[in-house]
Order: structure tokens, then C-alpha cells, then sequence
């Protein structure tokens, strides 16, 4: 029965009542004769692709559908450096029927102009952001990343970087059950590398669901983001994992299994009020030799002149292994880069974690700019040595540990840190460098050496 079919319902009324909805639920296909994309990859699609991100903005959102298909884009400079797009899109649903609907660049084609950044479907531009809702799900994007040279090709992403008091951003992204294979960074969101303006920022972005296969940089970047979510994504064969940089605040890292070449999971610079729980992070044996590979990775970025300060961090129920021999195997570390003036980590929780790896309570970079404080561990369990140093060499202070095993002998040259009910299965050592080290611990024979100044440990037989 039609609308028309209802008593009442005259056409003047059905049209007066209804045409806005129209107008503004397109729903459209790309093999509709308006836009007439080619799915056999024989030709480009980028015009066609256009045109129905076009139709979707005008009618103000709507839903375009990605039948069965190869769809080829051609890469193409657009006059700004490192800009460039194949097709950006404003607005609107893409949804197709699994790794059936798939994009992917032309692999023939060649790095022109600006080899660091290009995007094959870009997410808003660079001076006009979105206003949303975007969604892409169930398509597969294939950026051929590493055929075409010059780890440039991004995924699903979007970038507004004229100046670094913009306001321009692009909101309410969601990126879910799709497949995105061989991009320098497989979906993300950022700014002007100096943009603090939280109420400037990206917000809203989803990324749910994904397979992400083979990166050259981030699996996924949440920058300059404010309300940012990873949820059960599966990332093999990246170089570096999930990051959350450049002042976002309210992200969200959970149940993403990450196999990773270089880094997993990244917090840096000046992050903000962000959750890791239940992730499964470990690194792949094809990490380079002698790498640190950290599969957690508290960090700076390279900018000169700040201070950032990385706070108000739950690290949660996650999993995190480096236990390649060929690497350093640091599971958790801390790093200042050296161009910073200084950089803070603190009011940091880390509960019921596997940390299979070294953690480096310290940063080996630059030390003597690096405070970390105010950090709680519970319940974690340990199976390597903890890398500590002296609170000259590095500010690490405010320490406190409670319920967490260690399976190694540990051997400790900090200061102001407290132990409540933790078992030392290998033993503890109290370096001479130590002070201030308090608590109650379950070690061996209820023995425990102190070397340090000032410490009150008291030690329990290992039941």
C-alpha cells in the first residue's frame, strides 16, 4: 500500500509532508545510470565516485550503495601539496556487502608532486569540514601502498592543516566491518601538528570492526580528537598500531587484536583522559633487528618547543608481548623526544595486565626532561625485569604497586615508590641508588636486599 493509499492522504499533503524527507534520504547505488561507475576496474570510478558523494551532500546525507565490484581510482594532485584525493566525500552512508565491494588505487599509477600523504576516498577537505554523519561499512579499500612508493597512501582519513587555529573539523565518522588493506595509515583523523584547540577538534570518530592488514605508519590515528573509539578491530602486519596524538582527549582503545612491526599501541603527545582495556598487542617476528618495539608506547612527537603532558590514562586487561629475541623486547616504555622542552606522564592506572616484556619505568631518550608520576599498578603480572634508574637520571616518583607477581628477580633503583601484597617469585633487590621504597611483599624465603637509603620493606615467605 502507497502513501497515497491511506484516507486522508491526498498528494498535495503527501508532498507538502513528505517530500523533505525525501530530499533528504538519497538512496542511491554506484551503478545507478546518474553515476554509472565501472566495476570491472577496466576504467577509473573517480568522477563517479564523486558525483554520488556530490548527490549525498546536496540531498544533505543519504545512503550509496557498493554492489559486488573492482572499483578503480586513479591517483591525481589537486594543486595543494600533499592534499590531493581521488574523491572526498561530505556526508552520507557507503555500504557495500563485505570484501566483494572494493575500492583500490591503481597500482600502475606513480607518487606524483607530494610523496607523503594522498587519499584515495579523503573524509571532508582541507578547508571544509563535515558536519556528518559519514559512514563507510562493509567495503573494502585497497590503497596499494607499497607498489606505488613513498608510504603516501592513506585509507579512510581526513586532515585540516591550513593553519593551527582552524576551526574547521570533521565530526561523527564511523568506519565499521570493512576491510582496509595496504595504506600508510589505515583510517584516522588530524590537524595542524600546533592545534590545541579542544572545541576545534574532530569529534565523534568510530572505528568498529575492521580488518586492517598491512600499513607503513599507524593502523589507525585519532589526532586532534575529541570522543574517539576502537573497538574489535583486527590489525595484523602493521608498522605501528593504534595511536591516539596531538591532544585528543575522550579516546578509546578495546578488544583490538594488534600484531605490529615497529610499535602497538601508541599514547603521545599530550593525550588526554584515554582507556586501553582489553587489547591483545603482541609483536611479529619480522620486527627489524634491534628495535625497541615497544607493544606500549607512551611518547612525545618531534616539536620543538613544547611541553606536553600525557595524563588521566586506564590501561586495563590488555595483553602486551615483545618477546622477540632479535628486538630489545620492551613491552612498556616512556620517551621524551630530544627536541621537546620537557614532557609529564602522569595519573596513570595500569590493572590486570600480561606485560610479557621489559618495562621501562624510565625514559631512556631524554631522561633529564622526563617526569613520570603518580602512576598506579594493580594486579598486573610481570614476566621480565622492570628497567629502572635513579631519580637524578629520571623523575619517576609516586609509584604504587599492589597485588601484581613478578616472575623474574627484580632489581629496583627508584625512589618514592610503594609495594602492597606483591609476590616476587625471583626475589627483590633494593639497588644502592634506591630510597623511600615502603610495603609489604611476598618474596622467597622472606628475604629482600636493600642497598638503598631509607627504605621500610617488609618481606613475607613466598607461600
Amino acid at each position: 500500500m502507497g502513501i497515497l493509499d491511506v484516507p486522508g492522504i491526498t498528494k498535495a499533503v503527501a508532498d507538502a509532508t513528505y517530500a523533505p524527507v525525501q530530499v533528504t534520504n538519497e538512496r542511491l547505488s554506484l551503478l545507478d545510470p546518474r553515476i554509472d561507475a565501472d566495476p570491472t576496474g577496466t576504467t577509473t570510478v573517480d568522477a563517479a565516485l564523486q558525483a554520488a558523494f556530490d548527490m549525498l551532500a546536496t540531498a544533505d546525507g543519504g545512503t550509496l550503495f557498493v554492489p559486488p565490484g573492482q572499483y578503480k581510482l586513479s591517483r591525481k594532485p589537486d594543486g595543494e601539496a600533499g592534499q590531493g584525493y581521488s574523491a572526498a566525500i561530505m556526508r552520507g552512508v557507503v555500504e557495500g556487502v563485505g570484501a566483494a565491494s572494493h575500492f583500490y588505487l591503481d597500482p600502475a599509477t606513480t607518487a606524483v608532486q607530494n610523496p607523503t600523504r594522498y587519499y584515495p576516498i579523503r573524509i571532508g577537505k582541507n578547508l571544509e569540514g563535515t558536519t556528518g554523519p559519514i559512514v563507510f561499512r562493509n567495503v573494502k579499500l585497497t590503497g596499494n601502498n607499497a607498489l606505488i612508493g613513498g608510504s603516501s597512501v592513506m585509507g579512510f582519513a581526513a586532515r585540516h592543516d591550513e593553519s593551527s587555529s582552524s576551526t574547521v573539523h570533521s565530526d561523527d565518522v564511523t568506519i565499521e566491518g570493512c576491510h582496509i588493506h595496504d595504506t600508510a595509515v589505515a583510517v584516522g583523523c588530524t590537524k595542524q601538528a600546533n592545534a590545541n584547540v579542544v572545541a576545534y577538534f574532530n569529534r565523534g570518530w568510530r572505528v568498529l570492526g575492521n580488518h586492517i592488514a598491512t600499513t607503513s605508519n599507524k593502523a589507525i590515528e585519532l589526532g586532534h580528537c575529541d570522543g574517539g573509539w576502537a573497538l574489535d578491530n583486527d590489525i595484523v602486519d602493521a608498522f605501528d598500531g593504534p595511536q591516539t596524538i596531538f591532544y585528543s582527549v575522550n579516546t578509546w582503545f578495546q578488544r583490538n587484536r594488534v600484531r605490529y612491526r615497529n610499535t602497538g599501541i601508541n599514547i603521545a603527545q599530550g593525550s588526554q583522559r584515554f582507556s586501553v582495556v582489553d587489547n591483545d598487542v603482541e609483536c611479529m617476528s619480522t620486527a627489524a633487528n634491534g628495535a625497541a618495539a615497544q607493544a606500549f608506547f607512551l611518547r612525545t612527537e618531534p616539536n620543538a618547543g613544547t611541553s606536553p603532558v600525557i595524563q588521566s590514562g586506564v590501561i586495563r586487561g590488555n595483553r602486551f608481548v615483545n618477546n622477540q629475541a632479535h628486538t630489545i623486547m620492551r613491552a612498556v616504555q616512556f620517551q621524551t623526544r630530544t627536541e621537546v622542552t620537557a614532557a609529564t606522564f602522569q595519573n596513570l592506572l595500569f590493572v590486570d595486565n600480561l606485560i610479557d616484556g621489559i618495562f621501562y619505568f624510565r625514559d631512556p631518550t631524554s631522561p633529564a626532561k622526563t617526569t613520570i608520576q603518580d602512576v598506579t599498578l594493580r594486579g598486573n603480572r610481570f614476566t621480565k625485569a622492570m628497567d629502572t634508574v635513579d631519580q637524578a637520571t629520571c623523575m619517576v616518583r609516586r609509584v604504587r604497586f599492589d597485588s601484581n607477581q613478578f616472575t623474574l628477580a627484580q632489581a629496583i633503583n627508584a625512589s618514592d615508590w610503594q609495594f602492597r601484597d606483591d609476590a616476587f617469585t625471583g626475589g627483590l633487590t633494593l639497588g644502592a641508588s634506591s630510597s623511600r621504597i615502603r610495603g609489604t611483599v611476598d618474596a622467597p624465603s622472606a628475604t629482600v636486599t636493600d642497598s638503598g637509603t631509607t627504605n621500610a620493606v617488609t618481606a613475607r615467605a613466598l607461600l
